[in-house]
């Protein structure tokens, strides 16, 4: 056969096995609505295209939440569930991380796991900020541009498969815009609170391939149930909303966008969420007609962060900012006075003041924001520390206009503080003041010592008389360094009688008027400490009483009576009168070596190693290993070949630790028994570990009982009084382990697998026994799976409940581990289409060879 036909026929069976493993291996998938048609789903991964830029997701709920998403290139948003709450305050924090401009550094393939819309990662990923502070002063000059202006805005109506928003598209349209009758809605407030500086519009009029935008609504139909949660309804609805309007992106479509979504889409606590420096705002159903809803989540978008009091994030009601309500047209009110200073609106009646040493005192006329159009005092002061990151506000909270219903701090005038090292930081309300009141701020300037008084003297028509006074500060402050210059003039005090002691510490501008008249002081009876410049004018009387302790630089031109016992640094110009009487080593080796190789051997081998390594490795192998390790790793690049012979014992194995928490559901009545317990899920658990992972991982089990509101709301469940279980399990082989979270998800099908509930009693009943205290009454374990998680319940009782088992406790299998294995291999599965792709490849080279 020709070569040609050769390489054509075995391509067409490689290119058919492809075919064949794809279709009957079930690996492949389509992919959703607007993913790319370039992409091969193996699995539920696929690779990540584009670069991610980090956006934080404000939760706006009974309980503060941010999490972090990537926003592709391309328009795609998935979660990253690897950085938790603590790790994206401390990256806010230092300034690492800033939403919408900070870029995720991922690894290399990096897999979207498309069943949970989110990035494929052990750990939380890197980041970049790939602007210079001149391009970031530049850019928030951009976000500064953001708020003001016009701005045009979309909503969408979204219907699921099985549920669609309450409101109709006329009813969303008027809710937000007013296009009908509503009277209070974020084009009317956002209008009112900037004085016409920031406005929102409905988008214009747009038509779709088979729906139309019309008073900036539209309606989006999607073949995905609420019940997948809602990061894949926002990419289902996203790629519609692109393919209907004919765009690349959906924010190509308007400034801001506002979803509202089905209800069950989002959790009953949670009204909303937005991006902050972004352009989506999610609404869970009839929250998108609530006035304060639009203007909180607006606020994200702009670049806000939490307006707080005391210890909560929702705490300061004076703005918009803080706590929302779910009420259509109320409560009238604008934003604090450290998210108003943030907005820029009132900067030309906004002053800011820096008390200090010799600026210490300000008397100033405060109004009311919402007389900023017609009050000739100011609306806004900002009070800025000589040292430090923090700011703080003041505004008179006037309570009428478009402010008439602020809940908190009505006609009082109210001091804020804000961390200014990120704008979006969560400002905090500390104090409300009456006339006559005051409110003072310690340690001001970061000095001990330094007091800042603030009084409101008196509130007259809406106007506020203010003194800020600094006290406690040095009122003479001395330099701590000499002047860099001398005084202007020479003293005119006469010259003293006698000269000092030592010269001044600097040379007096002018000369004096004549030479002294007395001497100086007789000469030093010591030896002075350097040679005088000049020889004396007679002769020392003796020689040195001892001989000097080293050699001298040149020989003596005589030799000496006796020889010297140290070696001379260079050969004598005279002969010595006698020889040497034999050759002698020297005492010690020399600090470095010699310049060349002696011409003679040395008189016998050494017998001891070198103390120290060689500083850079020799050119060649050593012949044997060598007896010790080197006092510091070599920097050097590995050999170019093994050593001869195996190192002396093995390298150290590199170990990890991995924790989980796990919820058990245990009655409050035997809470005592909680030691038990613990020792008996620490029993199973090991063994169930060492069947997946091996039989040298070690786990423990602590337990404790989670009461408070927080701790069972952070883990989703509804038992009055949950336990906790702690697992910690040590992998002796850290490059074998699995990934944490990948763990965690192990352990929590672990717990309610059916094995659990058969095997469980029986390790409790050995743990008691072990113990030294039987139990009076049998243990029964069950999943409750009608809620979510999952959770395993532990009961004792006399009898076995009803709907329990009645099949003997068996010993555990591990088939959980099976589900983790195979998710691996589900994991490894994007590996698999280049894999199979190189094997065909490699049949056709095969034949050509």
């Amino acid at each position: 056969m020709p070569q040609s036909s050769t390489i054509v026929s075995s391509f067409s069976f490689s290119i058919c096995l492809l075919v064949s493993f794809l279709s009957f291996g079930g690996l492949a998938r389509s992919l959703p609505d607007g993913a790319s048609a370039g992409i091969v789903q193996i699995g539920q991964y696929v690779p990540l295209e584009g670069i991610c830029t980090a956006y934080i997701k404000e939760i706006l709920a009974d309980v503060v939440r941010q999490e972090l998403v990537c926003h592709t290139s391309n328009g795609r948003i998935f979660a990253v569930p690897s950085a938790d709450q603590e790790w994206i305050d401390e990256k806010q924090k230092t300034g690492e991380l800033i939403s919408g401009e900070t870029i995720l550094d991922l690894p290399p393939n990096t897999m979207v796991d498309m069943e949970k819309f989110s990035l494929d990662l052990a750990y939380p990923p890197g980041l970049l900020n790939t602007v210079d502070e001149d391009s970031r002063n530049r850019r928030r000059q951009l976000r500064r541009l953001a708020i003001t202006g016009t701005k045009t805005v979309l909503a969408i109506r979204v219907i699921a498969s099985d549920a669609s928003a309450s409101m109709t598209e006329s009813e969303i349209s008027d809710g937000i815009f007013g296009t009908i009758d509503d009277p209070a809605n974020l084009v009317t407030q956002y209008k009112a609170c900037s004085f016409g500086k920031l406005q929102f519009k409905p988008m214009n009029d747009k038509k779709g391939k088979t729906r139309n935008i019309k008073d900036g609504a539209t309606t989006i139909k999607i073949d995905i149930p609420t019940s997948q949660g809602d990061e894949k309804l926002m990419d289902a609805v996203n790629a519609k909303l692109v393919t209907e309007f004919g765009t690349s992106k959906a924010e190509d479509l308007a400034d801001h966008i506002m979803y509202c979504l089905p209800p069950g889409t989002l959790t009953e606590k949670q009204l909303a969420f937005a991006f902050v420096n972004g352009y989506q705002i999610w609404f869970n159903d009839v929250n998108c007609g609530y006035l304060t809803v639009q203007m909180h989540e607006m606020g994200h978008n702009l670049g806000m962060g939490h307006s707080g009091e005391d210890n909560s994030e929702y705490g300061d009601t004076s703005g918009l900012m803080g706590s929302s309500y779910k009420s259509d047209d109320t409560p009238f009110m604008c934003f604090n006075s450290a998210k108003s200073w943030q907005l820029g609106w009132y900067e030309d009646k906004a002053v800011t003041v820096a008390p200090k040493a010799g600026d210490a005192s300000f008397s100033i006329k405060l109004a009311g924001i919402v007389d900023y159009d017609t009050t000739d005092a100011n609306v806004l002061i900002r009070i800025v520390p000589d040292t430090l990151d923090t700011h703080y506000y003041m505004n008179y909270n006037a309570a009428k206009g478009m402010n008439k219903a602020s809940t908190e701090g009505r006609d009082q005038v109210l001091v804020t503080k804000k961390d200014v090292t990120y704008e979006k930081n969560v400002s905090w309300r500390i104090a409300e003041l009456d006339a006559t009141n005051t409110f003072k701020l310690n340690d001001f300037n970061g000095k001990s010592g330094e007091t800042l008084t603030i009084t409101v003297n008196s509130i007259v028509d809406d106007v506020a008389d203010i003194s800020i006074v600094l006290s406690g500060f040095s009122q003479t402050n001395p330099t701590t360094a000499p002047t860099s210059k001398p005084s202007l003039a020479p003293s005119t005090s006469p010259p003293t009688a006698v000269p000092s002691h030592s010269p001044s510490a600097q040379p007096t501008l002018e000369p004096s008027v004549s030479p002294s008249t007395m001497d100086s002081e007789p000469p030093s009876q010591a030896l002075s400490g350097e040679p005088s410049a000049k020889p004396t004018s007679l002769p020392s009387t003796s020689p040195t009483a001892p001989p000097t302790a080293s050699a001298t630089a040149s020989p003596s031109g005589v030799s000496s009576s006796p020889p010297s016992t140290m070696t001379s640094q260079s050969p004598s110009q005279n002969s010595s009168t006698n020889p040497t009487t034999a050759p002698a080593p020297s005492a010690v080796p020399t600090t470095a070596p010699s310049t060349a190789p002696s011409t003679a051997h040395s008189l016998s081998p050494t017998d001891t190693a070198p103390v120290t390594s060689t500083s850079v490795p020799t050119s060649l192998l050593s012949a044997v290993p060598s007896p010790s390790l080197g006092l510091v790793p070599t920097t050097s690049l590995p050999t170019t070949a093994p050593s001869i012979q195996p190192s002396a014992a093995p390298s150290v194995l590199v170990s990890t630790q991995m924790t989980a928490a796990v919820p058990l559901a245990v009655d409050v009545s035997v809470l005592d028994k909680l030691d038990v317990i613990c020792n008996g899920a620490e029993a199973y658990i090991d063994q169930v570990v060492q069947n997946a992972f091996g039989s040298d991982t070690r786990t423990t089990v602590t337990c404790s009982q989670s009461t408070t509101d927080r701790s069972r709301r952070s883990l989703f469940l509804e038992y009055e009084k949950p336990v906790v279980a702690i697992v910690t399990t040590t992998f002796p082989r850290a490059h074998t382990a699995p990934r944490e979270f990948r763990y965690i998800q192990y352990l929590n099908q672990v717990m309610v697998a059916e094995d659990a509930a058969a095997a469980l009693p029986a390790f409790i009943s050995e743990a008691a026994k072990a113990g030294g205290s039987g139990l009076d009454d049998g243990v029964y374990t069950s999943v409750d799976r009608t809620v979510d998680p999952p959770m395993l319940v532990i009961e004792f009782s006399a009898t076995a409940p009803s709907g329990q088992p009645t099949q003997a406790p068996t010993t555990p299998t591990g088939k959980v581990e099976q589900t983790l294995a195979s998710e691996g291999t589900t994991l490894l599965g994007g590996l698999w289409f280049p894999f199979v792709l190189a094997l065909t490849m490699g049949l056709v080279s095969s034949t050509i060879v």
